[in-house]
């Protein structure tokens, strides 16, 4: 009986990641950031793979990505620690990609091109206003190009 109810579980823990209100990207400081972009934008995020420790935002207008969430190990990124950690890769223009990137608060993108996306740990390090700055710009990015 014991196994049933832990296999039980398990599935019902499969269930609450992936039909919760944003799978593993949970709590005050990512909420907060998927509002600002559902109001600016109208874009929500999606999960367009069966892993719930990934999902991306995508124009409404273009379908084009601006912002891909994964939960990773910190190694990934050129981080110490065990625990996974919730990133944000955000597109950018080589220029802006080459003067952000620190290996301390933005990391090259992670398993996207490095020249043009970077990643940043949604740990509360960077303050909200300018993670928001960044999403508008990367936003910018997924548009189309205005002809002359």
């Amino acid at each position: 009986m014991g196994e049933v109810r832990t296999a039980y579980q398990a599935v019902l823990n499969r269930i609450g990641e992936a039909c919760g209100e944003h799978g593993s990207f949970h709590g005050a400081y990512v909420e907060e950031l998927l509002r600002y972009v559902q109001n600016t934008y109208g874009d929500e995020i999606e999960y367009p793979w069966k892993d719930t420790d990934a999902a991306v935002i995508r124009s409404h207008l273009t379908r084009k990505w601006y912002a891909v969430f994964m939960k990773v190990h910190p190694s990934k990124i050129g981080l110490g620690g065990s625990q996974p950690i919730r990133i944000m890769n955000l597109h950018g223009t080589a220029e802006q990609v080459a003067a952000l990137v620190d290996g301390k608060r933005y990391f090259p993108g992670w398993h996207m091109n490095r020249k043009y996306w970077y990643t940043i740990c949604l740990d509360g390090s960077i303050p909200m206003m300018e993670i928001q700055q960044r999403i508008d710009d990367s936003f910018v990015l997924s548009q189309p190009k205005k002809r002359c």
